[in-house]
């Protein structure tokens, strides 16, 4: 439901027990108490099932007419990063980009991307394992079906 009311509104307001908890964009409000962290991003329609986000081309399933600017929302935890590029892989994004910054958060790490501002979650072990720092070149992996199309910009 939360995501349906994030594709329809810009702004929300979180009640619990008659006394309003949160108040402002929708996906942040709606998202609040999760543990998932969302990417939000505008892309351009650039092909059947393509859009382009800071001219990269990312491939999706897109609502049947859909044309124009777009609003995305992709999961942290649907992002994978690797340092060099795997063979025979699913994911039809693979995408070149940097490690921005680290931030522990609970028992993930928040890694920040230059490309689209996305943030990607990993484990501490996944970080030290592929020695992330930022500045370190990054491949994200993204499937198309784990990008989610909420509509019209």
């Amino acid at each position: 439901l939360a995501d349906e009311v994030v594709g329809l509104a810009d702004q929300a307001l979180r009640l619990e027990g008659g006394r309003v908890l949160a108040t402002g964009p929708a996906h942040s409000v709606l998202r609040a108490g999760e543990t998932h962290v969302d990417n939000h991003l505008e892309a351009e329609c650039s092909g059947p099932e393509q859009v382009t986000v800071d001219g990269v081309a990312l491939r999706l399933s897109l609502p049947e007419g859909m044309a124009g600017r777009v609003r995305l929302a992709i999961y942290a935890h649907d992002i994978l990063l690797a340092r060099e590029l795997p063979h025979a892989l699913s994911a039809r994004n693979v995408l070149s980009t940097q490690v921005v910054e680290l931030t522990p958060a609970g028992g993930f790490v928040l890694v920040s991307l230059a490309l689209a501002g996305l943030v990607a979650t990993l484990t501490p072990e996944a970080v030290a394992e592929l020695a992330l720092a930022p500045g370190v070149e990054v491949l994200a992996l993204l499937k198309a079906t784990s990008i989610d199309c909420l509509g019209p910009a």
